[in-house]
C-alpha cells in the first residue's frame, strides 16, 4: 500500500516520476491542467435493505488515484509516457504539484487506460491533444 507523504517535505519543482523495480526512473512531462488526486473506497457490492439502511461490502478503503491530463504532447513525450507506464505492470510513482499542494508516493501503482486524440501529423511526427492517464494504487 502506498504512503502519502506529508506536505512539509515539499519538492522544489513539480515532479511526476515513475520508478521501475530495477531503479530506472522516468520524469513524465508536467501536466498543464490541474492535477486530480482522489482517495476512493473500492466496493464490491452496496445495497439498501427494506428499512433504507445502506450496507456495503468493501474490498479496500482509501485507494489512491492520480489523474494526469496533458492538453498537448509531442510524439516523443507520448512515447516516454507509454514506455514508463505501460512497459512494467507495476511501478512506484512519486508526484508533487505546487499549485494544488498535493504530494505523495505510491509504493505499488499501475496505469489505467492511456487516451489521446491525434491533432495533426507534421513531417511524419504526431501531435497529440487531450492526453489522459490515471495512476492507480495497487
Amino acid at each position: 500500500m502506498g504512503n502519502v507523504i506529508g506536505l512539509t517535505n515539499k519538492a522544489s519543482v513539480d515532479t511526476y516520476r515513475v520508478i521501475w523495480s530495477d531503479g530506472t526512473t522516468f520524469d513524465l512531462p508536467t501536466p498543464q491542467i490541474e492535477l486530480k488526486y482522489t482517495e476512493e473506497d473500492l466496493q464490491l457490492e452496496a445495497w439498501r435493505d427494506e428499512a433504507g439502511y445502506l450496507h456495503k461490502v468493501e474490498a479496500r478503503k482509501m485507494l489512491h488515484k492520480v489523474e494526469l491530463t496533458w492538453p498537448y504532447l509531442s510524439d516523443d513525450e507520448l512515447a516516454l509516457i507509454r514506455r514508463a507506464c505501460k512497459t512494467q505492470e507495476y511501478f512506484k510513482f512519486q508526484f508533487y504539484c505546487d499549485a494544488v499542494g498535493t504530494q505523495g508516493f505510491l509504493d505499488e501503482a499501475y496505469s489505467g487506460d492511456l487516451t489521446m486524440t491525434l491533432y495533426s501529423l507534421r513531417y511524419g511526427e504526431g501531435e497529440w491533444i487531450d492526453v489522459h492517464l490515471s495512476i492507480i494504487e495497487r
